[in-house]
């Protein structure tokens, strides 16, 4: 197969899952006038990439890099705050103190708790039959694993919109 019947292939296996996919971000997405990155072209990019990421099926990569823009997000407000020092805090720190400062809700603050358990399972290396491993939440059943991912992902989307339209002009 060369690299022509492999996209279409691709495209007959997952058009329809995709623009479903698009549809229901283009549905989620705030109606903002001037969207404001704070953490400039790399949150910009890091949005981008996520929705791209989202649209595709990719909700591993839409999780990793919707953290990383909460993450940037985040570390960027408290700097143009005048705060320092979370210039390198982890994610735990920001949200922990975004939320003691209302820019999250508590209900956001453990959802991106949710998807932070998700993005360790696959970055930081489980023992077979940790009882944190994903396999073992999903009983290592495909379907659930893909259920699981997706629902993650669509929140940390809701989250990345939210936070979004709160820092942004409408």
């Amino acid at each position: 197969m060369n690299a022509e019947e492999w996209v279409a292939r691709e495209d007959s296996l997952s058009k329809q899952g995709r623009i479903s996919r698009l549809q229901w971000l283009i549905d989620q997405t705030p109606e903002i006038q001037f969207w404001l990155f704070h953490g400039g072209i790399l949150s910009h990019d890091l949005f981008e990439q996520t929705r791209y990421c989202f649209v595709y099926g990719q909700y591993l990569a839409t999780i990793i890099l919707g953290l990383s823009f909460i993450e940037h997000t985040l570390a960027s407000l408290f700097y143009a705050s005048g705060t320092d020092k979370y210039e390198r805090a982890n994610i735990s720190v920001l949200i922990e103190e975004a939320s003691k400062s209302g820019w999250i809700s508590l209900e956001e603050k453990l959802e991106i708790d949710k998807a932070k358990e998700i993005r360790n399972n696959v970055t930081h290396f489980r023992k077979p039959g940790d009882d944190s491993s994903l396999e073992m939440k999903t009983y290592g059943i495909p379907e659930e694993v893909e259920i699981l991912f997706d629902s993650n992902a669509r929140q940390i989307m809701l989250i990345v919109f939210r936070i979004l339209n709160r820092f942004s002009v409408r």
